[in-house]
């Protein structure tokens, strides 16, 4: 009997031990998502205090506006498309070079957000999403 109430006694000791190990665990996992929270947090307000002063997002918005306008330019919708389709002849590394400047100027979750709201929330990677097809 006493030998059984050694086992036992061991048992919970252990089990107890394994709910403290993982209680830890999940505490420490959570303490990093926290912290990871807290890193994006701080990113995104010293990218917005750094971008206050600058023109770069006017910028880049006329001249995304460019094409936008031109197309209800009697005779430029032609030099438009040429110019898309000069475009999707550029390397790879071009195309995400510029991606990533006006990601960074505009926020990578709002190109991606527009990006899954344009593909109707389909998951689509970069080079899908920068393509579009005439039917």
């Amino acid at each position: 009997m006493v030998l059984a109430g050694a086992l036992v006694k061991l048992a919970t000791t252990f089990i107890q031990g394994r709910q403290h190990k993982s209680a830890a665990k999940a505490k420490a996992e959570a303490n990093i998502m926290l912290k990871a929270s807290d890193d994006v947090a701080a990113w995104e307000r010293i990218q917005a205090e750094n971008s206050a002063n600058s023109w770069k997002d006017e910028f880049l918005t006329v001249l995304l506006s460019i094409p936008l306008i031109l197309c209800f330019i009697p005779g430029m919708v032609g030099s438009v498309e040429a110019g898309f389709a000069a475009l999707e002849t550029m390397p790879d590394w071009y195309q995400i070079a510029i991606s990533v400047v006006i990601g960074s100027s505009f926020g990578v979750k709002q190109i991606m957000k527009l990006t899954k709201t344009k593909n109707h929330g389909k998951e689509t990677n970069a080079k899908d999403s920068s393509t579009t097809t005439n039917t």
